[in-house]
């Protein structure tokens, strides 16, 4: 039986490191997460912990209780996947605040 991680991606270096065999979360990169986990299937450790903890900060930013759906379907939003970010009740909506900081960040890192 194989073990899946989550916490958002949080901890997926890790978790590939000590043998799950992949993870199960919602992340608005999820190319970043198959990248990670395909060059640690190739043992390339050094090259997935250079991805992993390059895009962490957003990884981190998106996983915040409460807002992390709210985070992530803007995220989705900015990429052009989806075309409103609304979160159905009782989600919370980010403010523009958040909206800020998150775009900042998402310059930062050079994504979309």
């Amino acid at each position: 039986m194989g073990i899946f991680g989550g916490l958002g991606g949080t901890f997926l270096y890790e978790e590939l490191k000590r043998g799950a065999c992949g993870t199960m979360t919602g992340f608005a990169y999820p190319e970043i997460l198959v990248k990670i986990y395909n060059y640690m299937i190739k043992a390339e450790f050094k090259k997935a912990a250079e991805i992993f903890y390059r895009y962490l900060p957003i990884i981190r930013y998106e996983f915040q209780d409460g807002i992390g759906v709210s985070v992530r379907k803007e995220v989705l939003k900015r990429r052009g996947f989806i075309r409103y970010a609304n979160v159905r009740h009782p989600g919370l909506q980010i403010d523009e605040v958040t909206r800020k900081e998150l775009y900042e960040l998402l310059d930062t890192l050079k994504l979309e």
